[in-house]
Formats: C-alpha cells, structure tokens, sequence
C-alpha cells in the first residue's frame, strides 16, 4: 500500500483515490465513490457476496465497479498452476456467469465482461449501480 500510495501523490491524484486497509465486508460509505475495484485474486469466495453487497451500496447512482477475476487457464498445466497461484493468495476462482449473478443479486446492472488479451490469465468484469 506504501507504494501505490507514494504512485498517486506522485502523480497528483491522492485528492481523487482513496486507497484504505481493511476488510471489504466492512465498507460503511454510500454513496460516495464513482468507481471501485474488487481484486478478486485475493479475496476468498464465501466473502465475495458480502463485499458486493457494500461496494454496491458505497457507489454513486450510475458509479462502475470493476471486479479483477483470474481467467480459467486453457490447458492442465495452466490451470493447475493458476489454481495453485490463486491458492496462495487467498482468493476466488470464479467463472464470470457466476461473477455476473452475484454482481446482479445486489443490485448491479449492465454487466459486461471487459475484452482484453487473449493470452492474459487476468479478466475484468464491470458493472454499474443504478443512476437513480
């Protein structure tokens, strides 16, 4: 965290990030963000309903939220290993349908899978709250 805080204010933006320590599940906000991330690589799958469930809450009507997902790997040996990478670093290995379902049980909408390259083992999912 030191060092993607010391990034931001490099590049002037600690007026328009705010980068915290804690638990997702204990997001308070509402209402306050235009846009968060969700690295799901690092966040264990029984606490991904729950954290939806705030950031949706903590986004602006119309506000993005961007969910990090580990792709499935298209042979053994690569999905063995990003199996064994997402072990150890705590997190989820979810499909996007049921990233997409879960994202659209708290609320969200205009869910899309975000293009990216083919050989990349990283995918992003957004979707927005409601404008009200």
């Amino acid at each position: 965290m030191v060092l993607a805080s010391g990034k931001i204010a490099n590049h002037g933006l600690d007026l328009r990030i705010d980068l915290r320590a804690g638990s997702g599940e204990d997001l308070a906000d509402t209402a306050l963000y235009d846009m968060a991330w969700v690295p799901s690589a690092f966040i264990p799958e029984a606490a991904i309903p729950a954290i939806l469930d705030r950031v949706q809450a903590a986004l602006k009507p119309g506000g993005w939220l961007i969910f990090a997902m580990i792709r499935r790997a298209p042979d053994a040996l690569a999905t063995a290993t990003t199996r064994f990478r997402t072990a150890v670093w705590g997190g989820s290995l979810l499909p996007f349908d049921a990233v997409a379902a879960a994202m659209q049980r708290v609320g969200l909408s205009s869910v899309r899978l975000l293009d990216g390259p083919a050989h990349s083992t990283i995918g992003m999912v957004a979707a927005q709250r409601a404008a009200e």
